[in-house]
């Protein structure tokens, strides 16, 4: 993954504000959710890409060169089916490194 290391890009660290989010409806349903992606480093984030596990969510808010400064926060919103009981995730990638939000079912 080479095009992901570059010399002259600076670390910083980003974090998702809340770690996981949960969603709750019947199994049929697509609901929405949000969460923060804060930089909480020294230097500005920039955002490579934001993938989803299983193209069962869709982000957005938040993409391919998305920059966000030290301190500031930005939000990230997705869509998600409840078709299946199993988590998800969303993955922010940036300055060679990549978090990653936890979806939480909760079926009823």
């Amino acid at each position: 993954m080479n095009d992901n290391i570059n010399p002259e890009m600076k670390l910083t660290t980003v974090v998702f504000e809340p770690e996981v989010v949960v969603v709750t409806g019947k199994r049929d349903q697509t609901v929405s959710g949000k969460a923060l992606v804060k930089n909480t480093g020294e230097n500005t984030f920039f955002c490579r890409s934001v993938a989803k596990s299983c193209g069962c969510t869709t982000p957005s808010g938040i993409g391919a060169g998305t920059t966000i400064e030290p301190g500031e926060s930005k939000e990230l919103t997705f869509t998600i089916k409840l078709g299946t009981p199993s988590d998800k995730f969303i993955y922010v990638h940036g300055n060679a490194t990549a978090i990653s939000l936890r979806i939480a079912k909760n079926i009823q």
